[in-house]
Parts: C-alpha cells; structure tokens; sequence
C-alpha cells in the first residue's frame, strides 16, 4: 500500500514516517463491475482514492 499512495500527489509530499502512518489506516475496497461505491448525496465519512 505504501508504494501505491507514494504515487498519489495529495500524498507525494508526506514524509516516511507520516505516509506508513497513514497506510495503518487504510482500508482497501474492491467493488465487482457495476458495484456502488457512493451515490450522490450520501455521508462523506471516508475519503477515496480511485
């Protein structure tokens, strides 16, 4: 997960110890074709990186 959020400019600046940080919060979601991640209107309780 590290490397992949290095490659994220709103994340490319962090530092080391900041970026493994967060990658202990990340939470990984897959989604079959079709699958709602969020729909307009709904809670904003999470951030998304797509």
């Amino acid at each position: 997960m590290y490397e992949l959020l290095r490659k994220v400019p709103l994340f490319a600046g962090l530092s080391d110890t900041d970026l493994e940080h967060l990658c202990r919060m990340v939470e990984e979601v897959r989604l079959s074709a079709r699958e709602e991640l969020f729909t307009e209107g709904s809670p904003g309780d999470r951030a998304f990186v797509v």
